[in-house]
């Protein structure tokens, strides 16, 4: 009896020694599993002390950028420059979704310069359309070339699939407003487009 419980104990314990790699095995494939699921989830690749800003390659405007970051990952993305985390949204149904947790934007006089600038260079590069131009130039200027291409939010509560609490959200309003899907040329001033 007491050979039979030793044999009994021996065998167990081969069973546990000859299982224990596949065991570790398997632990390691869930483990890696959850990493990569993890990574899908954070979408955007980045270096651990720059973050996403070596994907930020659109000349010396971080706006181009970030819509040809946003036309590859997604409308709205959670991307780190430096330190800092920050949610970008680039499309007019992210925008609208995630705006009634928003604050209140602010500008300054430097933005208001740019912006008549901007409308000066136009007006002069195209003056046949100078009278209808008057009428609707805040909007169509300001669809062309806004003041503050990214306009930068605080959010209070969670928001989407990313933690948007505490952090910087913002908006890529030089990409939402040259949407295509809006049935307008997204890159030409026309004062007669509705």
């Amino acid at each position: 009896m007491a050979m039979r419980r030793a044999s009994s104990i021996s065998h167990t314990l081969l069973q546990l020694h000859c299982s224990f790699p596949a065991l570790s095995t398997f632990a390691i494939q869930i483990f890696l599993f959850m990493l990569v699921k993890y990574w899908k989830k954070c979408k955007t690749s980045k270096l651990p002390l720059i973050g996403n800003l070596h994907q930020l390659n659109g000349g010396p405007l971080p706006h181009h950028g970030t819509t040809e970051l946003s036309k590859k990952y997604g409308p709205a993305m959670q991307l780190q420059v430096g330190e800092k985390f920050a949610v970008v949204v680039s499309s007019p149904e992210a925008a609208k979704e995630l705006s009634p947790f928003q604050g209140m934007f602010a500008a300054g006089s430097d933005t208001t310069v740019t912006t008549i600038e901007w409308a000066m260079s136009e007006l002069l590069s195209g003056p046949g359309g100078l009278d209808r131009a008057q009428t609707e130039l805040s909007k169509n200027l300001f669809r062309l070339h806004p003041p503050v291409p990214l306009l930068p939010r605080e959010v209070t509560e969670n928001q989407w699939a990313y933690d948007t609490r505490e952090k910087q959200n913002d908006y890529n309003v030089w990409a939402i407003s040259r949407d295509p899907q809006q049935g307008i040329d997204a890159n030409s001033f026309q004062p007669e487009a509705p």
